[in-house]
């Protein structure tokens, strides 16, 4: 409560954390691109590894066959 009584007529203070935040998050990749880009980079580890019925799954523009069907 003291924070919220501190804060709230403060203006200037609270940009000035704000613009913090924003340069840390930025910074240590917290944005919606470096964490897709992570995503990305753990399933091209993954995905060669899987194995379906139809045989192995490939990346890197190759056929994906669903397993049993050998539809793409």
């Amino acid at each position: 409560m003291a924070k919220i009584r501190r804060y709230l007529p403060d203006e200037a203070a609270r940009e000035r954390i704000a613009a913090a935040g924003c340069a840390r998050a930025e910074r240590d990749g917290y944005y919606n691109d470096r964490q897709v880009d992570l995503i990305v980079e753990r399933m091209r580890r993954i995905v060669p590894a899987v194995r379906t019925a139809a045989g192995k799954v490939q990346i890197e523009g190759q056929p994906v066959t669903d397993a049993g069907t050998g539809a793409r």
